[in-house]
């Protein structure tokens, strides 16, 4: 697991995981694609590995409680890597990603209140493709409105050159 920056909006992890549970579906990583957000949710807290996070009861947060978003994708390509070879002859293959995170907060006026960026560039086993996942903490300025707030976040893959956007809802409680 990967922690990607800090700011005053947002934090965001990233992380693959050991055990995707599959294989890639393309002999050649960076013919994958496009890139998909699979899962979008909001948790109760700091997501741990891919598909391993609580939900937040229906979204709905105090007005002082940390707000995780949780994202997992498919279809990120990987441009691979040379790697040395190992005392066998054989080395480990690996593959480059390059991820750009965009997520928005609008307030329930409809104002913006959280944009930020993240650029995730990771080496990763081919297999692992499909377990990456992102946890990105959204820290409102001050003392949050009570009401809906809509968030959406937008990924791009630099390496498939493909985009994929998912929009979802959370509730600040008076």
């Amino acid at each position: 697991m990967l922690l990607a920056g800090a700011g005053l909006t947002a934090t965001a992890l990233a992380g693959c995981s050991d055990d995707s549970g599959g294989s890639s579906d393309s002999a050649d990583p960076a013919a994958r694609g496009p890139i998909a957000i699979a899962e979008l949710v909001f948790t109760a807290d700091r997501p741990e590995d891919l598909d391993e996070y609580q939900l937040q009861p229906s979204s709905t947060y105090a007005p002082d409680q940390p707000i995780w978003l949780y994202a997992d994708y498919s279809g990120i390509a990987g441009e691979p890597i040379e790697s040395e070879a190992d005392d066998n002859g054989s080395g480990e293959s690996t593959v480059a990603i390059d991820l750009q995170q965009t997520v928005t907060v609008e307030d329930p006026d409809g104002s913006v209140v959280v944009e930020s960026e993240r650029t995730f560039q990771d080496e990763l086993a081919p297999d692992q493709l499909d377990g990456y996942f992102t946890g990105t903490e959204i820290l409102l300025a001050g003392r949050a409105a009570a009401g809906e707030y809509t968030t959406t976040l937008s990924v791009m893959d630099g390496v498939s050159e493909t985009q994929a956007t998912k929009t979802a809802t959370f509730a600040i409680e008076e």
